[in-house]
């Protein structure tokens, strides 16, 4: 069995660059010697106005959604991939559209214990809310106007040009990227690190074993940023030079750093090697005139403060 997956290795690395070896996904390899080498796609388009709820329950699968039209409609292409040919048809693509409220739910279904995975691809309405859920896959959104909820169990997700309120989690092995978000985010993750970039609103964040690294093109008066690394991994949160909030960080075990000018907030202590210590570990102070509210915790990593010009 170790001369095979040398064998495999081999050969990966002799049609494959070098650069792109980690990005090969289990499943990809298989497909490509022939374990899941049939497949069954499946095309369907369903009514659904722009302000509607689109609801994707996968098993194993990749789930992709762009919005490239402002027809009332949702664009649905599945791609069904077995190791048998005879298996393909055990694999059912179920749909289910209610009128009256506007829901339209897509879900997989195996006749029996098999394996092969289905890859969603859909065009969307502009504002149609997401409700999207695999198991074992990962979810990528792009230019959409609605609410997205976006949930794996193992898998990334990727979140890009959003203009409405985001909610990210991956339950158990997964990165979560979300860039360009001009509405509220909250990501969640349990060993997978946290990117955020250009954000413009309010962020909760929360890594259990995952660094988190976050962006701010503008923080308005009325955001919260919350960022909270629970076992392992660090916070980088970059801000504008014009931000204006309240800052609370804390770490363990590492140090906190600000390329900020904090306003400290007086308070009374002995000067003592203990008290330079929690100044290395904590803050609690006042970016600019302090109108929104900042605070980072983190048990076994660093805290950086890094600072940008403001977009």
């Amino acid at each position: 069995m170790k001369n095979k997956y040398i064998v495999l290795s081999l050969i990966l690395s002799s049609i494959t660059p070098t650069h792109l070896l980690g990005k090969l996904s289990f499943e990809k390899v298989y497909a490509f010697f022939g374990k899941y080498s049939h497949e069954a796609i499946v095309e369907n388009e369903f009514q659904l106005p722009a302000s509607g709820t689109l609801t994707i329950n996968n098993t194993a699968g990749n789930i992709t959604i762009t919005n490239e039209w402002k027809r009332d409609t949702v664009c649905l292409k599945a791609v069904k991939r077995t190791a048998k040919e005879e298996d393909l048809n055990a694999i059912h693509i179920n749909s289910n559209r209610n009128p009256d409220k506007n829901q339209l739910t897509i879900e997989t279904r195996f006749d029996k214990d098999l394996k092969g995975y289905v890859d969603y691809q859909l065009i969307v309405p502009t504002k149609t809310t997401l409700q999207l859920n695999t198991d074992n896959g990962s979810i990528n959104v792009n230019e959409v106007n609605g609410e997205v909820h976006a949930c794996t169990l193992y898998g990334n997700i990727e979140i890009r040009n959003s203009s409405n309120t985001i909610t990210a989690q991956t339950e158990e092995t997964g990165t979560i990227t979300i860039a360009n978000a001009k509405g509220n985010i909250k990501a969640t993750t349990n060993k997978g690190d946290i990117n955020i970039e250009n954000a413009h609103k309010s962020i909760l964040a929360t890594a259990q074993k995952g660094t988190i690294y976050t962006s701010c093109d503008q923080v308005p008066a009325t955001s919260r940023i919350v960022l909270n690394c629970e076992s392992s991994g660090g916070i980088n949160l970059t801000l504008p030079t014009t931000v204006n909030a309240t800052l609370q960080g804390k770490t363990a075990k590492g140090e906190l750093t600000s390329d900020h000018y904090v306003t400290i907030k007086p308070y009374t202590t002995k000067l003592n090697k203990n008290t330079r210590r929690e100044l290395k570990k904590q803050v609690n102070g006042i970016l600019g005139t302090g109108e929104a509210d900042i605070r980072l915790t983190c048990n076994n990593g660093n805290i950086k403060i890094l600072e940008t010009q403001a977009s």
